[in-house]
């Protein structure tokens, strides 16, 4: 996870990470033009939520979604809360480190999450 940019989507932001998509086949994502721009940059298929006015849509005509997404995003506020505000020059860290919590859930008992995050981390 990185942050890209601040302010509103552009392609330009997008194109920078251009490296980190080489084997990928396919985005799903709203139906921001930045996006379509940067998935046609790339060659690769663009699966769109269509926006439609008065209707909350989660998922494709193909039925993707981007729920893990959204689903990671609300963790962001909370995480603000928690630590009373962030530095913004701290942020990266704190996004990789959500990542790999998120990753340890799938993979742990809560019981025993903490332990092995924290195993993990101190493990050369």
């Amino acid at each position: 996870m990185k942050i890209a940019g601040l302010g509103p989507e552009s392609f330009e932001k997008y194109k920078k990470f251009t490296k980190h998509f080489k084997e990928s086949t396919m985005l799903v994502s709203d139906s921001k033009d930045a996006i379509k721009l940067f998935a046609n940059h790339l060659g690769i298929e663009n699966d769109r939520i269509p926006t439609i006015p008065n209707k909350k849509r989660y998922t494709t005509e193909n039925g993707n979604n981007i729920q893990q997404l959204n689903q990671f995003c609300s963790v962001i506020p909370r995480m603000i809360s928690l630590h009373r505000g962030i530095g913004l020059k701290h942020l990266n860290g704190y996004l990789a480190f959500q990542c790999v919590k998120k990753m340890f859930k799938y993979k742990f008992d809560r019981r025993v999450m903490d332990e092995e995050i924290y195993t993990s981390l101190n493990t050369p």
